[in-house]
């Protein structure tokens, strides 16, 4: 399970899936004038594809 994340400077925060949700919640308003919660059920998929793809932390630019 990812727990942490490597920024783009370098250091190693706590991974937080709200965050995802937040920038995919901003995409779908501004291409479909309306969220629906799908960017929650996204999110969550992104997050099953990011333990399935690392083992390590992953870094923001993979």
């Amino acid at each position: 399970m990812v727990k942490q994340i490597k920024k783009r400077d370098g250091r190693v925060v706590s991974f937080n899936q709200g965050k995802i949700a937040k920038a995919i919640n901003k995409a779908l308003i501004a291409i479909r004038g309306v969220d629906d919660g799908l960017s929650d059920k996204l999110s969550d998929e992104v997050v099953k594809e990011l333990n399935r793809c690392f083992k390590n932390i992953p870094g923001l630019e993979y």
